[in-house]
């Protein structure tokens, strides 16, 4: 019997993903990427060490596995720069296994990000500035993927796409952009970058390896980015979306794909604060939006700091409807393995109790079919009383 934990944010992201993942994995687990890409930034704080995640699985610091699954999309420059930081710290060589063909981003696809949303002004999306919104539509055009012998060749044709689409959408470059691109070191620069990556990493070649890989392990954490109300399947917001999967949809797929109802025992648990946040724009579904003072004036946020992607993060405050909808959308996502024959046990997180206190969430939780945890540190959650 494999144990398997799914964690998923509720809410806009920032719930408190790092946190609950990090807790339920051992040294022996495996933390599987999904979905999604180097915009999550989860915290973590292990034997006094404070981390924030981007590639590497929260349970990193404790010695656990990361895999990136075939809809994982990796970006060697960051996956370099966080893996040199981790050696920085002690943590030497962790283990990441990756599917062959995963989706690369690449520096190119990041300055289009950030590029596209400074030409926009005020009437850009908002983004986390990694560039994975761009990569997905360059892949339409050009992709790459780890293991493809094409991935270093195309790194020149990314180049001049993203000049030619950039001038042909906002008919000029800014000087950055500019110099960025038409660098002399680039190409160079996005070749040692993609080495690195191979070099670290195992390849998972094919569905077999995959399925002997996931066997291996006695516990499985699957580790989910943002938040299910930047879901298109739960919030109509589109344009201020994620492209990815969020939530039980993408680990279904892995889940159903290598184990039978009978070999697994699944729980999926979900996150939120007491109140809500929020980074960069999108109204829907936002109504009790309020200023930070109205929360708490005297908490700190280390990791969601103010930056010129993203703005500085927003609050509200979670009501009686909030709260049902939050148990509604957990009963909602587990249907994905639901349908699919798999008993699921759910819980609820309810984090940073310790700065807002909400009975009308807990109450809500309690009266739930989801088991209720709450957490009131950086470092662990118990269950409800």
């Amino acid at each position: 019997m494999t144990d398997i934990k799914i964690v998923s944010g509720l809410n806009y992201g920032d719930e408190g993903k790092g946190l609950v993942a990090n807790y339920v994995s051992t040294p022996n687990s495996l933390t599987v990427m999904a979905s999604n890409s180097c915009q999550r930034g989860h915290t973590v704080v292990e034997n006094g060490i404070r981390k924030v995640f981007r590639h590497f699985g929260s349970a990193t610091l404790k010695g656990a596995a990361t895999y990136f699954s075939k809809e994982f999309m990796a970006n060697p420059a960051m996956f370099r720069k966080e893996y040199e930081e981790l050696e920085a710290m002690g943590i030497i060589n962790p283990k990441v296994y990756c599917r062959e063909g995963v989706f690369l981003i690449t520096p190119m696809d990041m300055m289009g990000n950030v590029e596209a949303e400074r030409q926009r002004g005020k009437n850009s999306w908002s983004s986390t500035g990694c560039g994975v919104w761009a990569a997905m539509q360059r892949g339409k055009v050009c992709s790459i993927g780890v293991g493809h012998p094409l991935s270093y060749s195309n790194g020149g044709l990314i180049k001049d796409y993203y000049i030619q689409t950039l001038y042909g959408q906002f008919n000029r470059l800014s000087d950055m952009a500019r110099e960025f691109y038409y660098g002399p070191r680039l190409i160079d620069h996005f070749h040692e970058d993609l080495q690195f990556l191979l070099d670290h990493i195992t390849i998972i070649h094919n569905d077999k390896e995959e399925e002997e890989l996931l066997r291996s392990f006695p516990l499985i954490v699957f580790e989910n980015s943002q938040g299910l109300l930047l879901d298109d399947r739960y919030s109509r917001d589109i344009l201020h979306n994620t492209p990815a999967y969020v939530g039980c949809r993408a680990p279904a797929d892995v889940i159903v794909q290598n184990f039978s109802p009978k070999e697994v025992d699944i729980e999926a648990l979900y996150v939120t604060r007491t109140y809500f946040t929020r980074h960069g724009k999108g109204e829907i579904g936002f109504d009790g939006e309020c200023d930070k003072a109205e929360i708490n004036p005297n908490m700190i946020d280390k990791t969601n700091v103010p930056n010129p992607h993203q703005g500085t993060l927003r609050y509200g405050k979670i009501g009686e409807s909030d709260a049902k909808w939050l148990d509604i959308r957990a009963s909602w996502d587990i249907q994905d393995l639901v349908l699919r024959k798999h008993n699921v046990k759910t819980g609820i997180v309810v984090t940073h109790t310790n700065e807002y206190e909400n009975d009308i969430l807990i109450n809500q939780i309690k009266k739930s079919p989801h088991k209720l945890y709450v957490s009131d540190n950086e470092y662990s959650f118990k269950e409800g009383e």
